[in-house]
């Protein structure tokens, strides 16, 4: 394990079990003992170090100095100071060797105070980092205190707790969690909430937390922290524990704030507790320095890096190991344009520390030469900063294995070295090496996460494959075998998350026989064991060893997954698209057809957006730099702005208010790739980050048209494997649910955030200040008649009344649509939709949503959402006025994507959702929008048709109609339905001397399968 992994563990596992390794004896016997106890629980480790010194001056004179009593006193001293930091110093592990010798010539091997000595001596070399000799005392010590205690002793608990925490930190979680459910049970037993109870939830969160299971986690480092405060108050050392715990798992979860804020408490506490100067707040300045320089806080973490040095220089030395991994930390925050000179002296010193300290072949030396490269580099020095990369990687990938996350970030990082330093080619080389890497074990660990957490790893991990387009985007005409290689890099690298959530909620929908749910545990645990063993490390494994380790684990969960794809057709098609690249994709287009996809490349103030075009039926590749990021963001929005204007200010006639705006993005995204797209029929479109949210088909052509008239038939893919869609490998849905005019205020609404549908087009705009979508606890929907009125209009279309159900009203309720909508083929909702962020627009008099986001509060970011964007996202169906009022387990009304993405909607074709904003969200770069789509596209449904912006109530009626007449009674495919729908409202429009904005006809967009 690294250093920069080991500093973190420590914090979170180590401090375990006030005076658990004190004997009965000492702890309730002997007068004097008793205050140093206090002082301990009270958290005053300096104060009980110094009066324990001086009560074993005084017991050696009067007991002996061969005495139980010294030993006793021996035992509380040692515990001090390990809780107090020291527990590196030799002195330490002297007193808990003298204390075991003197129990064990007194009072034999099976007493349980030598027992307790054990426990103190294996606790100093676990703290040490040297399991080897830990282990075996740790586990002497539960044997003599299970035989001579009660299974229920709470020195018992003790020992489970420390033993725990060893095996997880030797790799060994599942074992560790055992244990320490015990320890935890045991302690819960004497007294619910006391104070040891939070040292085992501590512990067993943090065990959780490395087995990948961070919602299980979070709860019980709180509850920890709540239990601690109660007892002991809130700047007690073990609160301060507490909130470091906590950080460290929201960093991993990407809440870098959250993080930031829980550290801060931590340093705050640790500081009053231990002093400034104290090592472990060395090392928690360090962890903020991480932090904050994961939020881009560049300067704020150079700073605590530079007071984390100083701290650790005093304790361990001007040249020790630890600080030469801060000085590590410290010049990362130098690794950028014209701040190269300043990094390289730092580094130089980080790395002859690491050497000097842990051996030349020690990862913390690969990972500090490796930046000393990349610095090296791009001052243009490129032969030095070879060298140094190719022996870095040799360390890293000899020690940690060439799938390790670190060997990954190592090549991205030297591949941008070389693109400052103008070498372009291998600069592609090394960063498409590294995405290979990234990209494959994200693949990996999301398996094991929850979305949140996944998204969070795929937002933070080396960004090899934008590097890679940003470097493409520099090379002069590149061949055709490059633009292959980079393009199918960036197909096996979309929506990997998206794609294993799908896959994860089919797999449980079909475990319903004991086989398929023990095949499928078995593989959780395959791929959590394979995960926690590439990211952990070898330890102190030798390099040999972890290699044989991970290959087992490697060949255990293929295994795995060749018995689960063996009984789960459905399970072994997700594993067969997931393989799908460039080549697939192409064999996949339809005749007639080609294919465009749009990319964010680049980082930081080099972001920039990329396009590839190929046509069916050939091999060529067309690759066109589209411009900044900036400019392309900054057209979206004022595009969509217009477009947004136009349904809120406009009178319905005249001059379409958003074509100027429409004309200027045409000509930014679309003019540079229509003559790749030449005449093909059918365009499959592929967005990224702004770019999600343009619906082309509305974008002008020419003075008075628009694409949908004169461009091909256009349809929306998350990614390119989308047209990899397999056949369907379950039963299609039967049927038709139509939900509308949901009944939100059995009472009558009083205050409402849009007006009542009308059939006019006009209307008063809605105050801002009326309400206020940040604040979704005063929120109130009021009703819409129209859409009862459009369900059942949808269904007289339908045409199969056997098959076809109407919500409406207080049938329209939460209950009803979960029970009702998993076999359904159809899925139509038509209801008021939301996403809040807090930047709202105020939605029209005629509208069915409550505003949202601005539309591109998130397209500019890498960063992971935060909070979960599956909370903020839904739908408002029966009752939600009343959702206040409603216990916490019953139905709200409020139907979240999190709630949807739940459901099992593998048999839905279409899932319609007929309602403002249902197409907007957090959009995460890679991984598209986070919202509503996501959610009904996690559930399983193949299509999903959305609005990206709010949407008028008669134009939407009227779309709705012609769609579901063009599906159902003409018996067109998906994208042809959709174009249709948008050219018959718009001609229709136009015919009569109406408004032909894109507001009216081109709000909805289908993604998913096109047939």
């Amino acid at each position: 394990m690294n250093r920069s992994s080991r500093c973190i563990v420590l914090v979170v596992l180590a401090v375990f079990a006030l005076c658990g390794g004190v004997s009965v004896r000492a702890k309730d016997q002997i007068s004097g003992n008793e205050t140093i106890v206090a002082k301990l629980h009270a958290g005053k480790f300096a104060e009980a170090e110094v009066l324990a010194r001086k009560r074993l001056a005084a017991v050696e004179r009067g007991s002996g100095p061969e005495s139980v009593e010294t030993a006793d006193v021996l035992d509380l001293l040692s515990e001090a100071m390990r809780q107090g930091g020291k527990s590196g110093r030799p002195e330490v592990g002297e007193f808990c060797e003298r204390a075991v010798r003197i129990k064990e010539k007194v009072l034999g091997k099976e007493d349980p105070g030598y027992a307790a000595s054990l426990y103190q001596l294996g606790s100093w070399h676990y703290m040490n980092g040297d399991y080897g000799h830990a282990r075996p005392l740790l586990e002497e010590s539960l044997r003599i205190r299970e035989k001579t205690l009660s299974p229920d002793h709470l020195d018992v608990a003790a020992s489970l707790l420390m033993l725990g925490a060893l095996r997880s930190e030797t790799g060994d979680n599942v074992a560790a969690k055992t244990l320490v459910e015990r320890s935890l049970a045991i302690r819960e037993s004497v007294e619910p909430d006391g104070p040891d109870v939070a040292e085992s939830l501590s512990c067993l969160a943090s065990i959780l937390v490395r087995m990948g299971d961070y919602a299980a986690a979070e709860p019980m480092y709180r509850r920890a922290i709540h239990i601690w405060e109660r007892a002991w108050g809130s700047t007690h050392a073990k609160v301060g524990t507490g909130w470091n715990n906590l950080s460290t798992l929201l960093y991993a979860t990407g809440d870098y704030e959250g993080a930031l804020s829980c550290k801060e408490r931590a340093l705050q506490i640790r500081i009053k507790t231990l002093g400034p100067n104290h090592e472990m707040v060395g090392w928690t300045r360090a962890n903020m320095g991480m932090n904050l320089a994961a939020l881009g806080r560049k300067p704020a973490a150079r700073e605590q890096y530079r007071q984390a040095v100083e701290i650790l220089e005093r304790r361990f030395g001007r040249d020790s190991p630890e600080v030469g991994w801060t000085l590590k930390r410290l010049g990362d925050t130098y690794l950028g344009p014209g701040q190269y000179g300043q990094a390289v002296p730092i580094l130089e010193r980080a790395v002859s520390n690491l050497r000097a300290g842990d051996g030349p072949e020690h990862p913390d030396v690969g990972e500090a030469m490796a930046a000393l490269g990349v610095a090296r580099t791009a001052l243009g020095d490129t032969a030095t900063g070879n060298v140094l990369n190719r022996r870095a990687l040799a360390i890293l990938e000899s020690r940690l294995g060439r799938g390790h996350p670190e060997v990954g970030f190592t090549l991205t990082q030297y591949a941008s070295a070389l693109m400052v330093a103008g070498a372009e080619e291998p600069a592609l080389e090394e960063a498409l090496q590294g995405e290979d890497v990234s990209r494959d074990h994200l693949r990996l660990t999301c398996r094991t996460m929850p979305e949140r957490a996944a998204l969070a790893y795929a937002a933070s991990r080396p960004a090899g494959g934008r590097l890679a387009l940003s470097i493409l985007g520099s090379v002069s005409r590149p061949d055709g075998a490059t633009l292959a290689r980079v393009w199918d890099s960036l197909i096996r690298s979309r929506t990997l998350v998206l794609d294993e959530m799908t896959s994860r909620m089919r797999t449980a929908s079909e475990a319903k026989d004991p086989e398929m749910t023990r095949l499928v545990g078995n593989l959780i645990v395959a791929r959590r064991r394979l995960a926690n063993l590439i990211v952990s490390g070898p330890g102190d494994a030798s390099a040999g060893q972890y290699r044989a380790s991970v290959e087992k684990a490697r060949l255990d969960d293929e295994s795995a997954e060749r018995a689960l794809s063996a009984r789960s057709t459905a399970f072994a098609r997700d594993q067969e698209r997931g393989r799908a690249g460039l080549r697939e994709v192409s064999s996949s287009l339809p005749p007639g057809s080609a294919l465009l996809a749009y990319a964010a490349a680049g980082e930081g103030s080099n972001r920039s957006y990329v396009a590839f075009v190929m046509r069916a039926g050939t091999s060529e590749i067309f690759f066109v730099p589209i411009g900044s990021a900036s400019r392309v963001e900054i057209m979206v929005a004022r595009w969509l702005s217009a477009v947004s204007a136009a349904g809120r200010r406009s009178s319905g006639h005249g001059r379409d208010p958003s074509r100027a705006a429409g004309d200027s993005l045409a000509a930014l995204l679309w003019a540079p790739v229509a003559t790749s797209v030449d005449r093909a029929r059918r365009l499959f479109v592929v967005g990224d980050g702004a770019i999600l949210l343009v619906n082309f088909a509305a974008l002008p052509a020419g003075r008075d048209r628009y694409l949908v008239e004169d461009g091909p038939v256009m349809h929306y893919l998350s990614s390119e494997r989308d047209l990899v869609r397999p056949a369907r490998d379950v039963p299609a849905g039967v049927g038709l649910l139509a939900l509308g005019d949901p009944a939100f205020d059995q009472r009558g609404s009083t205050r409402g955030i849009a007006q009542s549908r009308g059939e006019q087009e006009t209307g008063t705009a809605a105050s801002r200040d009326a309400w206020n979508c940040g604040d979704f606890r005063d929120v109130r929907f009021t009703k819409l008649p129209q859409t009862g009125v459009e369900a059942r209009e949808v269904a007289r279309i339908w045409g199969d009344p056997a098959h076809t159900k109407v919500l409406t009203g207080t049938a329209a309720s939460e209950r009803a649509l979960k029970a009702g909508a998993p076999g359904r083929r159809v899925l139509h909702l038509a209801t008021h939709g939301f996403f809040l962020d807090g930047d709202c627009d105020a939605p029209s008099a005629s509208s069915r949503g409550i505003g949202g986001t601005s539309p591109l509060s998130a397209g500019t970011s890498s960063r992971a959402p935060n909070p979960n964007p599956t909370h903020l996202s839904g739908l408002a169906l029966a009752g939600a006025n009343e959702r206040a009022e409603v216990g916490a387990d019953d139905e709200d009304g409020i139907l979240t994507a999190e709630e949807i993405a739940s459901l099992d909607l593998s048999g839905t074709d279409w899932a319609v959702l007929s309602a403002c904003d249902t197409g907007k969200g957090q959009i995460q770069v890679g991984e598209g929008v986070l919202g509503l789509r996501r959610a009904f596209q996690s559930a399983g449904a193949r299509t999903v048709i959305m609005s990206l912006w709010a949407v008028d109530d008669v134009s939407t009626r009227e779309w709705m109609k012609t769609l579901y007449e063009g599906r159902v009674g003409r018996k067109l495919d998906t994208a042809d339905a959709v174009a249709q729908a948008d050219l018959q409202v718009l001609r229709a429009r136009r015919a009569q001397a109406r408004s032909t904005d894109p507001f009216y006809w081109a709000a909805f967009v289908a993604t998913g399968d096109w047939k």
